[in-house]
C-alpha cells in the first residue's frame, strides 16, 4: 500500500494541527504551518474519521488504493463496496511518520486563512 505526498504549495512538515471538527459530512483540520500561516483543509463528502489526537505533523498523504479502513467505511455506508468511488484515504502523519489523524473522502480543498 504506497501513499502520496498530497501536492501544495505549502509544506505540512514541522506543522501542527490545531484543532479537527466535523459537520455532517464534512471535515475541518486547522492547521499552522512551520512558518507560521494558518491552514483549513476539508474534507468533503466524508465517509470515516480516525483521529489519534494529532499535535505536530510531518505530512499530509493520501492513498488511491482500497486501504482497511476505507473497506470498513464504505461497507458501512454502502450495502455493497463500491467497485468504482470517488474516495481516497488521507492520512497526516506525526513526526515519527505515523498516522496521527485519517479521513476517508471523496474531495479535498485546502485553504489559507
Amino acid at each position: 500500500m504506497s501513499k502520496h505526498e498530497v501536492q501544495t504549495s505549502v509544506s505540512f512538515a514541522d506543522g501542527k494541527v490545531l484543532a479537527c471538527e466535523r459537520t455532517g459530512s464534512t471535515v475541518l483540520v486547522h492547521v499552522k504551518t512551520w512558518n507560521e500561516k494558518l491552514l483549513r483543509v476539508h474534507f468533503n463528502d466524508a465517509q470515516a474519521l480516525f483521529d489519534l489526537m494529532p499535535g505536530e505533523i510531518s505530512g499530509l498523504y493520501y492513498h488511491e488504493s482500497e486501504t482497511e479502513l476505507m473497506r470498513r467505511a464504505l461497507k458501512y455506508t454502502h450495502e455493497e463496496f463500491p467497485i468504482q468511488h470517488a474516495y481516497k484515504h488521507f492520512v497526516f502523519t506525526n513526526n515519527d511518520d505515523e498516522p496521527c489523524l485519517e479521513v476517508v473522502a471523496a474531495q479535498i480543498e485546502i485553504l489559507s486563512v
